[in-house]
């Protein structure tokens, strides 16, 4: 658009210099052509070189007055003048710099917010070999024990059907669910804990390899040397294992006569505080069948004197 405007003036200046020398032709004294001079304020009307043009073809005009019309020209350098305004106008260019909003993109940074979630990731601590010896420590606070190197389980718990036996958690509460840890202990915050009173057997324990309504399997464990865990109670405490020749065709066992799994009793066993205990596979005795490691069911934990109990596990694992 500005080149175009320029084609028009530079033709234009032409024709007015073409004019001052037909009347340079005709014109009267040199003396008259010195007025003439006054084109020198077309000199400062004009930023464009056009101005100067006009300038010289006053030079060449010796005629009087007719050159004065040469001061046009002059006025012909004023729009050479608003060519340059209109350059100047360009500088609205400047607008491009809005072109800096692009700059906004960087909230996409914000998006890396998003890696944040892969603390979600965190969430594959079930993966195949992420609990080690590692049975269950409550502390998800859900009933479920560690996911992980070939088990899968949950906690329950079990009484006799005589009149005045109760316990809680429910039996029909599955998963049963951990309390708080009472005493507090190290950095633990949640514990298996059942209580009430009983007959002829109750108490708490988890499955190795079954989820919540499914089929029940046993676990092999023969890679280790025995059960570790900390516990507390009232009424004695025993530790059952169960293989699955202990268990009754009715829970998906093998045993079809009186079925009971292989124990051992906790020596030294406080009321309050907690006992730290490491029970070998070859103290565990006296089940339906002898008990095989490779062939593991559950770990359960009962009280020993009839009436009332309150028992306590924490951190049960393999060792």
């Amino acid at each position: 658009m500005r080149t175009s405007r320029l084609a028009t003036v530079v033709p234009l200046l032409f024709f007015l210099g073409a004019c001052g020398s037909v009347s340079s032709t005709t014109g009267a004294g040199g003396s008259s052509g010195g007025t003439g001079t006054t084109s020198t304020g077309g000199t400062a009307g004009g930023v464009g070189a056009a101005g100067t043009t006009g300038a010289g073809g006053v030079g060449s005009v010796g005629a009087g007055g007719t050159t004065g019309a040469g001061g046009t020209t002059g006025a012909a350098g004023a729009v050479g003048g608003v060519g340059g305004s209109l350059a100047g106008s360009g500088g609205v260019g400047t607008g491009g710099s809005a072109g800096m909003a692009g700059g906004a993109g960087s909230p996409g940074t914000g998006g890396q917010g998003g890696a944040a979630g892969l603390s979600g990731s965190a969430g594959t601590g079930g993966g195949a070999a992420s609990c080690g010896n590692l049975i269950d420590d409550m502390e998800s606070g859900d009933g479920f024990i560690c996911m992980g190197s070939g088990r899968m389980g949950y906690w329950y718990t079990y009484i006799d059907a005589a009149t005045g036996s109760a316990i809680a958690p429910l039996p029909t509460t599955k998963p049963a669910t951990p309390s708080a840890t009472s005493p507090t202990r190290g950095d633990s915050h949640w514990a298996m804990h059942a209580s009430g009173t009983f007959s002829s057997y109750a108490g708490i324990g988890c499955v190795l390899d079954a989820t919540l309504g499914g089929t029940k399997q046993s676990y092999n464990a023969a890679g280790f040397t025995g059960v570790h865990f900390w516990a507390h109670g009232t009424a004695g405490m025993k530790l059952v294992l169960q293989a699955i020749g202990d268990e009754t065709t009715g829970n998906g066992g093998t045993c079809t006569t009186t079925c009971y799994g292989s124990e051992y009793t906790l020596p030294g066993l406080s009321s309050s505080a907690w006992t730290e205990y490491m029970v070998p596979f070859t103290s565990v005795t006296g089940g339906t069948v002898s008990l095989m490691p490779s062939d593991l069911w559950s770990i359960e934990f009962d009280p020993v004197t009839p009436g009332p109990f309150d028992i306590w596990i924490d951190d049960l694992s393999f060792y």
